[in-house]
């Protein structure tokens, strides 16, 4: 008799999910993942989306500085990240 263990993954601590040692002939096919599209640079006055997570306080402090603005929060935090470009590489300036 032919049998394999069927491992499911790494578990996020490095141990292996094993699900049940089944006969070879009744092993599922495996698929792999889906193929991530290659990433284009981006062309010149074109935006990217990103999804950031923020602790609760610095969220809520960005949510009040939008609002006090009357602007997106997406604004303050490309301002915020502007300015902080310009300060830490002023070399950068005219690109930003």
């Amino acid at each position: 008799m032919n049998s394999k263990a069927v491992f499911h993954g790494i578990h996020r601590y490095g141990e292996l999910w094993c699900g049940a040692i089944l006969p070879a002939s009744e092993l599922p096919d495996m698929t792999r993942g889906a193929k991530r599209k290659e990433k284009t640079k981006p062309s010149e006055g074109t935006s990217i989306r990103a999804t950031i997570s923020f602790p609760a306080n610095i969220y809520q402090t960005l949510e009040d500085i939008a609002h006090q603005k009357k602007v997106s929060l997406a604004w303050v935090v490309r301002d915020a990240s502007e300015q902080y470009i310009a300060g830490k590489w002023p070399l950068f300036k005219g690109k930003v």
